[in-house]
């Protein structure tokens, strides 16, 4: 089947597949054999369009574009609805008419496609891709009447399902009737079994909306009044609950008088220490001669205390220093010189510690304990 022919199937033609083709037979010379040419085919047993319609369910479902997580919830209250369908035919009429019923407010964008034959599909994806591209609708309704299987196949085809499953509006599918069913019910996120359903799914009915206000409203007042009522209540109690001037006046003089009271307790108490004090003081003024004799038995005493702290600090001195005297003998150098060893050091005085300190030719300085002598570095060896 060649490439001309080929590209009019509406299927994928696979292995194991049974078909019905239709052709030519034809001769290849070179080879001796015989060829089918094959113009068309369908499958034998089922319809072309039915064995389209499962293999490109098949493959949108693997790459994930019916998962029902990825379906998004419709707006409670939209402003603005899309409506993708034709101009021709009851649908629109029917779909603006229940729009309308439910919810005279709402502002409607028409986007006329056709809705089958040649062209259809990419007209269809093309208004959807408008949508989502201006942001021009809060919801979309896409679909069309009811018909035959070969008259809903533009919402069959790839470039439509990939453009609902892609938009970024919500979108509900409103194809046909009941028991039409079309790939882009699948990938939509909503479907309606018909056209009229799926407007009265994209809006609430506006007389039910202001029954639900009022109720509320009624709700909301009684909710207040109540409220009301019982603040009422509790100031009633509360200025019942309040003195009378006269009352506070009483109560203002009874706690001024147990004030005065108080300062007065307060300061005969004051006064009584003072005195007490003062009578200390006119006591101890009366006779200086004890307070003498005492600070004199104080410094007596003291004294006694520093003359002991004086002569144990002096004796723990005296035996550290004898201590020290004789440790000194035994960290003198000269006496490890006794014992047959010698300080080697440069001309200038620096000792000698490392025998890679030395050089060639270099004076240096040899101590023993009995004296001193000068020599000289004839060579070095590691």
């Amino acid at each position: 089947m060649f490439r001309g022919h080929l590209r009019h199937l509406r299927f994928k033609i696979e292995n194991g597949l049974s078909l019905i083709a239709h052709g030519s037979i034809s001769i290849y010379e070179p080879r001796s054999t015989y060829q089918l040419l094959v113009d068309r085919c369908e499958p034998d047993g089922i319809g072309t369009l039915q064995l389209a319609f499962e293999q490109l369910k098949t493959k949108l479902k693997a790459e994930g574009l019916f998962d029902p997580a990825h379906k998004r919830p419709l707006p409670a209250l939209p402003r603005t609805i899309g409506l993708i369908t034709s101009l021709s035919g009851a649908v629109i009429h029917d779909m603006i008419t229940v729009l309308k019923r439910r919810y005279p407010n709402i502002n409607l964008l028409i986007h006329p496609v056709p809705v089958q034959g040649e062209g259809a599909a990419l007209a269809i994806a093309g208004a959807i891709e408008w949508f989502g591209q201006n942001q021009a609708a809060d919801i979309l309704l896409v679909g069309r009447g009811g018909g035959s299987m070969e008259d809903l196949w533009a919402f069959n085809e790839e470039i439509v399902v990939r453009a609902i499953a892609g938009s970024s509006i919500p979108i509900i599918s409103a194809v046909g009737h009941e028991t039409d069913v079309t790939l882009a019910d699948f990938a939509a996120d909503l479907r309606a079994p018909t056209p009229s359903v799926a407007a009265e799914l994209a809006v609430p009915e506006r007389r039910q909306l202001l029954l639900n206000v009022a109720r509320h409203q009624q709700r909301l007042t009684t909710t207040l009044e109540t409220q009301l009522l019982r603040a009422r209540q509790r100031l009633s109690a509360s200025l019942h609950r309040l003195p009378t001037p006269s009352q506070s006046l009483d109560r203002a003089r009874l706690h001024l008088a147990d004030l005065e009271d108080r300062l007065v307790q307060s300061t005969h108490l004051r006064l009584r220490d003072e005195r007490l004090k003062l009578a200390e003081i006119r006591q101890l003024l009366q006779a200086p001669d004890q307070l003498i004799m005492k600070a004199q038995n104080r410094l007596e005493t003291a004294g006694l205390k520093l003359n002991h702290s004086l002569t144990t600090l002096m004796t723990q001195m005296k035996t550290r220093l004898q201590q020290a005297v004789l440790r000194l003998p035994l960290l003198d150098p000269l006496k490890i010189l006794s014992r047959g060893y010698t300080i080697v050091s440069h001309a200038d005085g620096r000792v000698v510690t490392r025998g890679a300190q030395l050089k060639e030719n270099e004076p240096l300085l040899l101590r023993f304990a009995d004296g001193q002598t000068h020599v000289r570095v004839e060579a070095k060896t590691n």
